[in-house]
C-alpha cells in the first residue's frame, strides 16, 4: 500500500496502520475459538456533516457494500464509522491483505466524499431558500 518501513514494522507489531486519516487494523474476532480475524477501517465523521446525515451515508453505504463483500459500516461511541470485514482464517499472503485494506479505504473515502457532497448541497438549497 506504499506505506514506509517504518509504518510497516509498526503495522507487523501492532496490526494497525493510519493511512489517509484511516486506521486500518487487523485482530482477532471476540472468542477468537475459530482463528477468525476481523480486518476494521476506523473513520471519523468529517466536520461538515451533522451525525444524523452522517448515519444516513452509512446505512446506504452498507446496502451497496454488502453487494461487494462482506463488508459492514458500524459506528463507535464517538461517532466514528467502522467499516468490518471477517478475514479468511486461511489467509496467508500480504499481498492479497493489502489488496483488502485498499478496497475498504477506498470505500471509507467515498462514503466521506459523498456524506460531505449532501451537506454541501443541503447547505446550498438552505441558503437559496
Amino acid at each position: 500500500m506504499g506505506a514506509d518501513d517504518t509504518a510497516a514494522r509498526a503495522f507487523a507489531q501492532h496490526g494497525a496502520i493510519q493511512v489517509d486519516g484511516v486506521l486500518l487494523s487487523v485482530a482477532a474476532a471476540a472468542g477468537n475459538v475459530s482463528g477468525r480475524w476481523l480486518a476494521t477501517a476506523q473513520m471519523p465523521r468529517p466536520d461538515s456533516v451533522t451525525p444524523s446525515r452522517w448515519n444516513e451515508a452509512l446505512l446506504l453505504a452498507n446496502g451497496q457494500a454488502l453487494l461487494v463483500a462482506p463488508w459492514i459500516f458500524s459506528l463507535d461511541p464517538d461517532g466514528d464509522a467502522l467499516l468490518l470485514m471477517p478475514l479468511d482464517p486461511r489467509l496467508d499472503d500480504a499481498r492479497t491483505l493489502a489488496a483488502q485494506f485498499d478496497g475498504m479505504l477506498s470505500l471509507c473515502k467515498a462514503v466521506a466524499e459523498g456524506a460531505q457532497a449532501l451537506a454541501e448541497s443541503a447547505l446550498q438549497r438552505e441558503a437559496s431558500a
